[in-house]
């Protein structure tokens, strides 16, 4: 054994991985996996480096011209004032230092407030359970 190439070595144990994999999740599952990793091939092939060259069939300024929006700061700032809940994600400088490490704190204590529960504390989350 200790004869073969490395790089076929590394084929049998990625085989031998594939294998466990198929007989753990089952062939409909691996099919589904393998689909979405073939998608993901594709695009990083095809797609990307189209849109990197401006060839791609949409691009923002495509977009932003059919939708007739003058740039991306007024299209995101007409999302912000939507009725739909939406919660832009604190960006640093936007959050007072006081409450960011408070923030942190809670999060390192599994403390949360879960769907508007109020505030929880957890050891171990009970992912089963209504709260």
């Amino acid at each position: 054994m200790q004869n073969i190439p490395s790089s076929l070595r590394k084929i049998a144990d990625r085989c031998r991985y594939l294998s466990k994999r198929v007989v753990a999740c089952g062939p409909q599952k691996v099919l589904q996996l393998l689909a979405a990793r073939m998608k993901s091939s594709w695009q990083s092939l095809k797609l990307r480096p189209k849109a990197k060259r401006g060839l791609a069939h949409h691009s923002w300024h495509q977009i932003a011209a059919q939708h007739a929006i003058p740039s991306f700061d007024f299209f995101w700032q007409r999302q912000l004032q939507k009725s739909v809940s939406f919660n832009a994600a604190p960006t640093a400088g936007t959050l007072p230092a006081n409450n960011a490490i408070a923030l942190a704190d809670r999060a390192v204590n599994h403390t949360f407030d879960l769907l508007g529960s109020g505030t929880c504390s957890f050891q171990d989350i009970p992912w089963h359970t209504d709260l």
